[in-house]
């Protein structure tokens, strides 16, 4: 049995079933530079996730280093642990820009390197003002939208 596993920055915390006994694992892990400067520790990570008591399992790490934004983009939207702002339950525009702003500098105090912004879909009055606050919010490095929700890099 063969299976790959693609890891978010975040990821390393995998839920759910071990792989079975005797599978070969080839993890896909998109490293952030510091993530990439410790490998050591993101492999023993992996390791631990893909042995868990099974010594036959046979493992591939390979790590890929975030270098450009359209691959940061792709690895913020892999994350199942990404910080979400949901938006489109906002009483109104006004209210909704306010939350954007607040949470927007709680991730960037954090450190975090991305989040997804959730505005819905409706007519599109909410989807506009957000995106014209991201163009104007010095925090937000890059932004691309998709459906009702946006993924930022900070």
């Amino acid at each position: 049995m063969v299976d790959t596993l693609v890891l978010g920055t975040s990821a390393f915390g995998c839920e759910g079933s071990s792989p079975s006994r005797g599978t070969i694992i080839t993890l896909l892990c998109y490293a952030t530079d510091w993530q990439a400067s410790n490998p050591p520790s993101l492999q023993r990570r992996a390791r631990r996730y893909a042995t868990d008591g099974q010594a036959n399992n046979k493992l591939t790490i390979n790590f890929l280093l975030m270098d450009n934004l359209e691959e940061k983009i792709f690895a913020a939207r892999i994350d199942e642990y990404i910080y979400s702002i949901d938006l489109h339950e906002s009483g109104s525009v006004s209210a909704a820009l306010e939350q954007l702003e607040s949470e927007l500098f709680f991730c960037f105090c954090e450190k975090k390197l991305y989040c997804r912004v959730v505005h819905g879909i409706g007519k599109g009055v909410l989807a506009k003002a957000v995106h014209s606050a991201l163009e104007n919010n010095p925090m937000v490095v890059e932004w691309e939208c998709e459906g009702g929700s946006c993924i930022l890099l900070f």
